[in-house]
């Protein structure tokens, strides 16, 4: 075997043009072309490299294997044929014969073998730059994502190109001209002309199905590119009971890591029966036909460019009715079912923001908490001086409104008016429960609701808190952080009427905590992947007094408190309910454990464990002692399993907040084939929540290398009710996936939700693909 060599050293040129030569190939100096073959000569006239019989030809990261090749020193081709194989780093091309340029990467042949995985294609004539590897083109082509010898389906086209793989993905896109689609060798679709992104979210997506309150149903979406840096989406959807629906939905994408910006969703559907829900009850409500949904979310960085720190932020929801998402958006309406309307223009500072928002009322429907407009300034904790001490601090002035929904008011004039026949004595006609009403029941209720219906909450506000802070460290291990902190609020009624008021509160805190720590360097669990231990627990201790005077009661509460199972903020600094503040006195004592073992090189937190309680000195919501004892517990060593879990036991608490609260979450994989996922919600005699029990199963389990099988349930053990029910079968196609899924409802009302899905993906290559998703929406 004769080895041939060209290298900067060689005599073929002089140094300088051979070094400008490598450097306009990008390669570094000395780099060189290796010629390994059974015989070599070289023409030194001509410039011309020739090797025959089990040619094999390196440069770079690009490998030639042929029987026969030349190398053209001056123009940088190598010609190469009988048997060809080009390889360069996941690409491979095979074929008879093809022209390989060293200066350009580009690569001429006819009739070439080609793919990188999961797309495989031939062609009768290919043309590539495989250096900048920009585009492809190709005459005379058949694709197919089924690695076999045999695929079941092809295209096959007279003209392919695929173009911008230098770019970001959502530019991309391959492009048939007289395509035929093949199922197996049976042609089954021809097109003139496809132009198909190489993005998954662009390109043609169809879902057919059925709902009960949609009857037969087809969802269609198409995704393309508007420039550079506009995504457009346009629906078209047909449902057998509603009619027709559409609309566009533009998404903007960020230069910087191709990140959105910006949204825009117009739909509207015609709707032929408005009053139809989701479990074939008849609404009462009147509800127009003309049924439409405008969202814009929107980020303007001023002066627009992104790494500024002054943008505008734009979150506008308009909808026809209340009723809008629970028909048309279901999982939308799962999520945020009262969406809401916020302007905000905010600067942020290197210790703080200033923000300047506005929250108000687009839907008349929907009960709204508006804020016309609000001022807020946010301090960060920062030193003071050198002294020790750290501030923190934020303001806010507004004026603010609770306005009452036009359904919501509705109800409540209706029952005004029944309430004022009781008063009046005329009991005829109403309900049995008004009737029974005592004249000063009724009387008492009517005056309430009228001022309700009547009197929306509103008011100005200036709220203002500072805190200073003094974390020390003490014998080396004891941390602690004493704070202290100041709070005015000032009131007046913004109808008019009514008193003014301001309100100061005081408060000092105290936390401490420090940690132990030892190691179990022989405790090894492989199967978890825990090779030794380290357990760190640090046992805590918070301390919260906060001093405030009464609020009016004549000014209602806006940011108030809901009800909850979790403990309260007792940071008066993180406390967001402005408008609930009271006194208290409470000591939060806890203890944090991790558990550790070392992967990768560095520290990893396998087990972690977190107990705690609050005493209370003073009580601001109610007459307790103690909370429940709340331990939260996460574990998870390896990928294939991880458990949360949430306990909340009435140890210490007295009544009525003696109750017990579990939460769960399990994912397991035993088995290469079957994996599964258990939510269980316990919640028993809390005074202010309904009693639940609630299982949520979900399992999917691989019968063979074809066919699967999911499920998922959902079952309330308190009363009985299997409320979710969602079966699919999958069947792997080679290529493709299909799916057939069927789901029912049990909405407690005597009728029941239910609907099948057929689905069909393209799994090796999802940007070619028609998308799973039983849940069928947008």
């Amino acid at each position: 075997m004769r080895l041939l060599s060209i290298v900067c050293a060689f005599l073929l040129c002089p140094a300088t043009e051979l070094r400008a030569q490598l450097d306009a190939l990008g390669s570094k100096a000395g780099e060189a072309i290796n010629i390994d073959s059974d015989e070599t000569d070289y023409d030194h006239t001509a410039g011309v490299a020739t090797a025959r019989g089990n040619v094999h030809i390196t440069y770079g990261d690009t490998e030639i294997l042929a029987g026969k090749a030349e190398y053209h020193f001056k123009s940088g081709d190598i010609h190469a044929e009988d048997n060809v194989s080009i390889y360069k780093g996941e690409l491979a091309y095979k074929g008879n014969a093809a022209i390989y340029n060293i200066n350009t990467g580009k690569v001429t042949a006819n009739h070439l073998k080609s793919g990188k995985a999961p797309l495989f294609y031939e062609s009768d004539s290919f043309d590539t730059q495989l250096k900048e590897m920009d585009s492809i083109s190709m005459t005379s082509s058949t694709f197919t994502t089924h690695d076999s010898a045999n695929p079941n389906y092809r295209i096959k086209a007279k003209k392919v190109d695929i173009i911008g793989l230098d770019k970001p993905k959502h530019q991309q896109r391959i492009i048939f001209r007289n395509m035929t689609v093949y199922a197996g060798n049976t042609p089954v679709m021809w097109l003139p002309y496809l132009s198909q992104p190489l993005d998954a979210e662009q390109g043609y997506h169809f879902v057919p199905g059925y709902r009960s309150n949609w009857g037969a149903f087809l969802l269609n979406r198409y995704g393309m590119m508007l420039g550079d840096h506009t995504l457009a989406t346009y629906h078209l959807d047909l449902r057998s009971s509603r009619g027709v629906a559409g609309g566009v939905d533009l998404k903007l994408i960020s230069e910087r890591e191709n990140e959105h910006f910006g949204n825009l969703k117009v739909y509207y559907a015609n709707d032929n029966d408005p009053s139809q829900t989701h479990n074939k009850r008849v609404r009462k409500a009147p509800i127009d036909s003309d049924r439409y949904r405008l969202n814009l979310q929107h980020r303007i960085y001023l002066p627009g460019n992104e790494e500024d720190t002054l943008y505008l932020d734009l979150d506008i929801n308009k909808i026809s009715d209340a009723f809008f998402y629970e028909d048309f958006f279901p999982d939308e309406y799962r999520i945020n079912p009262q969406p809401d309307n916020l302007i905000s223009l905010q600067k942020i500072f290197p210790r703080g923001s200033a923000t300047l928002w506005t929250r108000f009322q687009a839907n008349d429907f929907y009960r709204t908490t508006t804020q016309l407009p609000e001022l807020a300034l946010d301090f960060t904790t920062q030193p003071i001086g050198k002294t020790g001490l750290f501030y923190t601090g934020s303001t806010s002035a507004g004026i603010y409104n609770e306005k009452l929904g036009s359904i919501e008011r509705e109800k409540m004039l209706s029952e005004i008016e029944k309430l004022e026949a009781r008063v009046a004595g005329v009991d005829e006609a109403q309900p049995q429960r008004i009737r029974e009403l005592s004249l000063i029941e009724a009387e008492s209720m009517l005056g309430k609701l009228k001022a309700q219906a009547n009197n929306e909450t509103g008011f100005t506000r200036l709220d203002s808190y500072h805190q200073v802070s003094s974390p020390r460290e003490y014998f080396g291990w004891l941390h602690v952080n004493p704070r202290a902190g100041f709070r005015a609020t000032s009131y007046s009624n913004v109808e008019g009427e009514g008193a003014s008021d301001t309100r100061t509160a005081f408060h000092l805190g105290l936390d401490t905590s420090f940690k132990v720590s030892r190691d179990y360097a022989n405790f090894k669990l492989p199967r978890l992947g825990i090779n030794g231990i380290r357990h760190v627990v640090q046992p805590y201790l918070n301390y919260s007094f906060v001093a405030s005077d009464e609020l009016n009661a004549d000014i209602g509460k806006i940011d108030r408190l809901i009800p909850s199972t979790k403990l309260r903020p007792i940071d008066l600094a993180h406390f967001t309910a402005t408008d609930s503040i009271a006194d208290w006195n409470i000591i939060r004592p806890g203890v944090s454990q991790r558990f550790q073992t070392r992967r990768n090189g560095n520290a990893f937190t396998w087990l972690e464990l977190n107990s705690y309680l609050d005493a209370y000195i003073k009580d601001p919501e109610y007459d307790r002692d103690f909370s429940n004892v709340y331990n939260s517990i996460t574990f998870k060593p390896v990928h294939w399993v991880s458990v949360s879990h949430e306990i909340g036991l009435p140890i210490l608490a007295n009544e009525p907040f003696d109750y017990k609260e579990f939460n769960t979450r399990v994912a397991f994989m035993p088995t290469d084939r079957f994996e599964f996922a258990i939510s269980h919600r316990y919640l028993q005699d809390h005074p202010l929540f309904q009693n639940s029990n609630l299982l949520d199963f979900r399992a999917y389990y691989r019968l063979s290398d074809r066919w699967g099988l999911s499920a998922r349930q959902r079952y309330e053990f308190d009363d009985g009710t299997l409320e979710y029910q969602q079966y699919t079968v999958h069947y792997d196609m080679n290529s493709w996936t299909a799916g057939l899924g069927a789901l029912i409802s049990d909405h407690r009302s005597g009728s029941d939700e239910f609907g099948i899905v057929l689905t069909l993906t393209l799994k090796d290559l999802p940007s070619l693909s028609i998308p799973v998703g039983l849940t069928p929406s947008h």
